[in-house]
């Protein structure tokens, strides 16, 4: 049988070095309108799990304005429903700013290196 030695052996390995955690990300900082929010990749990568974390505790972004714009198109005079937030409360968005719905799980698990055409729609651009 070889001799090993106790510095080899892997029981005797240093104790993992428990993670150092930076301050927790404030929710009341992060830009609450998706059509006016910071995407994932402009935070740097050691931040985007803390903002995952806070956007997911905060919740899907909701204003309730008791009438919403119309688009201005004649023809298809179609505005969002404050009625679709009981349908799809745990991901629908509205931005006020861009007068469009947003899908909150798409913008939190994004995955940014797989991105095709018009997947930016529920993210960026807004439906």
């Amino acid at each position: 049988m070889p001799n090993v030695s106790a510095s080899t052996s892997p029981f005797d390995r240093p104790p993992k070095v428990p993670r150092v955690e930076n301050e927790e990300i404030d929710i009341s900082s992060l830009e609450r309108d998706p059509g006016l929010r910071r995407q994932l990749s402009e935070y740097p990568i050691e931040q985007r799990d803390k903002v995952r974390r806070a956007y997911i505790m905060a919740g899907p972004y909701q204003p309730r304005l008791g009438k919403y714009p119309l688009p201005g198109v004649a023809n298809h005079l179609r505005s969002f429903q404050e009625s679709w937030y009981e349908k799809f409360s745990s991901w629908m968005e509205y931005s006020t700013n861009k007068d469009a719905s947003f899908c909150l799980p798409c913008y939190v698990f994004n995955n940014i290196s797989n991105s095709r055409f018009g997947t930016n729609a529920f993210i960026e651009t807004g439906f």
